[in-house]
């Protein structure tokens, strides 16, 4: 009897240690086998049931309250730096003081330089200004960078800025600003060092930096449109373009220095001497000011003192972007190359200019532009103990997508992706990367308004864990077939995304006692509660007998996290069907026969499977529930009632706003693409508006300037007989000016990208590696309907 009590004991331990009961339903916390808690240590809980007991929310913590934040997919999340002000925005630049501990020095675009200083203790902000050019002829305030020196205190300031004269000339300025006692440099009492009339403001690069010696370092651009149509690059002995200078601003002379002996085309020079060890003082005719060359846009520059390098962010035009090692004499092939491949729309014809100069140097690595990835933006070598993991690690990002890497400082290397900060025109763009003294990493973005963080400070967070398999996971009553547990509820929408032709089950649920908030017009996306889950899974269609594997081919989790912000998670189906396994990193499934609603470059492509960083793409701050909107979900079910979705969940409590039948048949939808009974042009605007609203809206992606919401008239969209900005990079060898001409398709940017199978310009973005036939054919009809009277 003893060892029967003994035995049932440990049972019952075994069965507490594994799962708890708390407000009189089951959750599970983890199996003895495995441990897969989230951050914030929580626990995974089951959905309510179809009695009607009570609902959890996903992944609470165990003291049972919902996560302040989602579940992050990395290691690292942004933090807004500075949330108590929004005197940085603008932010183009930040550097730390070269003494005091926790103060930096942060330019804006509009030309300010800003001392901040948190208090010692209080944690007070205390914010001064150092330099105000804001007044002057001033486009653009690009950079700066502080002179090393013995004293407490900088004693100049040297800025890299964009200007323009009374006669409307444009140049590019390199100035010393002399730093008072007070603290204040003043703008009448600049030195000019470097003035170089210009054609535009592109393509400038604009990085300062100083080298172990002292020399300062300046990073130039091209200044051509695209193509280097100005012939700068590979040429020393004409202007003061297509490369990085080095310049001694303290005129030190003798064995060190001497006297530039010569100006540049069309510019002014003075206040500074040459070194004497410049690679090509003694090039004939050159400008001894270069000591690398070959760049298009360096916008970024960060000199490393350690290994006596500049790493420069070195923006690319059709395909590449490049994280360039630079030092004395290398030559960084723009523009007879691009990252790995001959350019041939240049002068130089895809050809090294003959005689050589330099040392030719490839990049130190390279990345296509793809995954809105399109503007390096190089940050520093990290030489800090606090995240020993960086340590010795080159960071850099993208200015577009907002993603944040570090790489090794040896060659061949693959980087590592820390996090994706928040991007688009509403959340700002990456401008700089900054390492304080004390270890502490910094961005600056352009913040375009008010309330958006300019400044974020990364910080490590523990890494999210999922469960491993499906079958973990709470969410399913049986997997063959798949029957999710508890109240979820099954829909559809009227326009749905293109995915390859892979055909969709939906279903979402809500925490009892919750709303959704669906009170707003017919295009406003749906707001969830938190705790809400929304599943999604992708079957091969029925119409290919090619098949090697079952049907399921993944199935993705969607978790409300607070209200402005998800995370999710893709599972991937094993040959047989029988489970699903988590997607850790981005991940394709090779040779899958192309569906007949489909048209690939072959007769089978490769299907990509995201990764929950791929989720947080589309499922951002501005589109957190793609599909959620009342334009979409009004409609029949696709049971047997049929009847309108909406009404539906109406009558189940579940929505904040209902309608009656009536109601609805008033109120603007989208459409399907085979919707005969609908116009054309709604047909096609709708199927515009599900797949590409989602980045082409007004707070969307800073590359384009169209707007695909059906709810914009086309007048105002940016679409028709619209130049399109990205015109000259070429789409299957041919270059298209416009986004929509009208009457031509095979002339309208839109649909090439459409039709295209190069992956770096296809669209819709992410969801595709085929073409969707009817929306091709529809919008293709629709193009040329807008040639009609």
């Amino acid at each position: 009897m003893k060892k029967f009590l003994l035995f049932a004991w440990l049972v019952l331990a075994l069965v507490v240690v594994a799962t708890e009961w708390t407000d009189g339903f089951h959750r599970v916390a983890f199996r003895a086998d495995r441990d897969y808690v989230t951050p914030q240590d929580a626990v995974l809980a089951t959905p309510r049931a179809t009695s009607g007991g009570p609902v959890s929310e996903v992944y609470l913590r165990k003291d049972n309250s919902p996560p302040e934040a989602p579940v992050q997919v990395s290691e690292w999340v942004a933090v807004n730096a500075f949330p108590e002000t929004d005197l940085f925005r603008g932010a183009m630049h930040m550097r730390p003081h070269p003494k005091k501990p926790s103060t930096w020095f942060i330019s804006t675009y509009s030309g300010l330089v800003l001392q901040a200083t948190r208090e010692q203790g209080s944690g007070d902000l205390r914010v001064t200004t150092v330099v105000d050019l804001t007044s002057e002829n001033l486009g653009c305030l690009l950079s700066f960078a502080l002179q090393p020196n013995e004293r407490d205190e900088p004693t100049s300031i040297f800025l890299f800025y964009r200007s323009i004269d009374d006669a409307r000339r444009k140049f590019y300025r390199v100035v010393r600003c002399p730093v008072k006692s007070d603290g204040i440099a003043l703008p009448t009492d600049q030195q000019i060092l470097i003035e170089q009339e210009v054609e535009h403001y592109e393509h400038l690069g604009g990085a300062l930096d100083f080298d172990e010696n002292g020399f300062l370092l300046i990073a130039v651009g091209d200044n051509g449109l695209h193509d280097d149509l100005s012939e700068h690059s590979q040429r020393i002995d004409r202007s003061l373009f297509s490369g990085i200078l080095r310049i001694d601003v303290n005129r030190t002379g003798g064995e060190t220095s001497f006297p530039s002996r010569r100006l540049p085309a069309n510019g002014q020079t003075g206040g500074y001497y040459v070194p004497n060890d410049n690679p090509f003082v003694d090039h004939p005719g050159a400008l001894p000011e270069f000591w690398s060359i070959g760049f298009r846009n360096p916008f970024r520059m960060h000199f490393d003192t350690v290994a006596g390098a500049a790493w420069v962010g070195e923006v690319g035009q059709d395909r590449f972007e490049q994280l360039e090692k630079a030092s004395h004499a290398t030559n960084h092939q723009w523009s007879y190359r691009e990252g790995r491949e001959r350019f041939h729309r240049s002068y130089l014809h895809g050809r090294p200019p003959t005689p050589f100069l330099g040392i030719d140097t490839a990049p130190h690595y390279e990345y296509f532009h793809q995954d809105q990835d399109y503007c390096i933006v190089a940050g520093p070598v990290y030489r800090h103990q606090r995240y020993p993991q960086l340590n010795g690690k080159v960071l850099f990002g993208d200015n577009q997508s907002g993603r944040v890497w570090a790489i090794d400082t040896d060659a061949g290397r693959s980087p590592q992706l820390l996090l994706r900060l928040p991007s688009g025109k509403r959340h700002a763009s990456l401008t700089s990367i900054c390492v304080d003294h004390e270890g502490r990493i910094f961005t600056t973005s352009f913040a375009s308004r008010g309330g958006v963080a300019s400044i974020h400070e990364l910080v490590p967070q523990a890494p999210a864990k999922m469960p491993i398999r499906l079958s973990e996971t709470a969410y399913f009553k049986t997997l063959s077939p798949l029957i999710p547990s508890g109240e979820f509820v099954p829909y559809t929408v009227n326009s749905p995304l293109w995915s390859d032709g892979m055909e969709k089950d939906r279903w979402f649920t809500i925490p009892e006692g919750t709303l959704i908030d669906n009170s707003g017009d017919e295009q406003t996306h749906w707001k969830f509660p938190k705790g809400s889950v929304f599943i999604k899974h992708f079957r091969a269609p029925d119409d290919n007998n090619k098949r090697t594997r079952s049907d399921n081919i993944e199935t993705r989790i969607l978790i409300q996290g607070t209200t402005d912000s998800v995370y999710g998670a893709t599972y991937r189906w094993d040959d047989d069907g029988q489970d699903a396994i988590l997607v850790l990193k981005r991940d394709r499934i090779e040779s899958m026969p192309v569906p007949r609603s489909a048209e690939g470059a072959s007769d089978t492509f490769s299907y990509r499977l995201p990764s929950p960083n791929d989720c947080l793409v589309c499922h951002n701050r501005d589109n957190l529930n793609l599909g959620f909107t009342t334009a979409q979900f009004n409609r029949p079910s696709e049971d047997a009632s049929q009847e309108n979705q909406i009404v539906a969940i109406g009558r189940k409590g579940w929505l904040k706003k209902t309608y009656s039948l009536d109601e609805l048949a008033s109120l603007n939808r989208l459409v399907p693409l085979d919707d005969t009974e609908a116009s054309l042009e709604h047909r096609a605007r709708s199927y515009l508006h599900s797949n590409c609203s989602l980045c082409h809206h007004r707070d969307g992606t800073q590359r384009t300037h169209f707007l695909a919401n059906i709810d914009i008239p086309l007048n105002d969209a940016a679409m028709v007989d619209a130049d399109a900005q990205t015109w000259y990079m070429p789409i299957d060898q041919r270059v298209t000016k416009k986004v929509i001409r009208g009457g031509e398709p095979d002339l309208s940017l839109l649909y090439r990208r459409m039709t295209t199978h190069q992956d770096e310009h296809a669209m819709p973005y992410l969801g595709r590696n085929t073409v969707d036939r009817n929306a091709a054919e529809t919008i293709a009809q629709w193009i040329r309907s807008l040639s009609e009277p």
